[in-house]
């Protein structure tokens, strides 16, 4: 599968284990479950065998939860 550059110019992908610590969660096997259980969508990048995850998907999950924390009745 051929990825278009430009759709990911300027777009950081990271490790689970860097997405762990952005969320500050003790372990990357967190991360994993969540791309198994369809929370996180993982791509796997040219010239490494590791998966990753989009930096921007991360820091939406945080926005998500300090809005939720915010207004815990919408959750209702």
């Amino acid at each position: 599968m051929k990825m278009d550059k430009r759709k990911y110019c300027g777009e950081r992908f990271i490790t689970f284990s860097e997405a762990s610590e952005v969320l500050g969660i003790r372990s990357y096997s967190r991360i994993s479950n969540m791309v198994r259980h369809g929370l996180l969508r993982a791509y796997e990048l040219p010239d490494t065998d590791r998966l990753r995850v989009r930096q921007s998907e991360i820091l939406a999950l945080i926005q998500q939860n300090d809005k939720r924390a915010e207004n815990p009745e919408e959750d209702k």
